[in-house]
């Protein structure tokens, strides 16, 4: 799944993506560790390969398209009612509580 939040500030262009460590939380373990070259060496390597491989088959993309490039971790197992938090640190964080459908 997805979890699609606010658009990220401006400063994000100011930042060393494939640098930039990600961290995952279950409660308050850390279960998963990585960084931003965990996709294709760099975040913006893997959205130009999208950006090109779409626009080979198609119209290719378009303002206000939602992609997303991959993971900076390796997933981990969760379970109902775990506490999850991925922690981006200047970038931002998420945190969710999975429940059953």
């Amino acid at each position: 799944w997805l979890v699609v939040g606010p658009p990220m500030p401006a400063r994000w262009r100011t930042i060393d993506l494939a640098a930039h460590p990600v961290r995952v939380l279950q409660g308050e373990v850390e279960v998963a560790l990585g960084r931003g070259a965990n996709v294709l060496g760099d975040p913006r390597t893997a959205l130009a390969w999208i950006a090109n491989e779409v626009a080979r088959h198609g119209p290719g993309l378009k303002a206000g398209d939602l992609v997303t490039t991959g993971t900076c971790v390796a997933p981990v197992t969760v379970s109902e009612g775990n506490r999850m938090r991925a922690d981006y640190r200047e970038l931002g964080s998420l945190e969710m509580t999975l429940a059953s459908a």
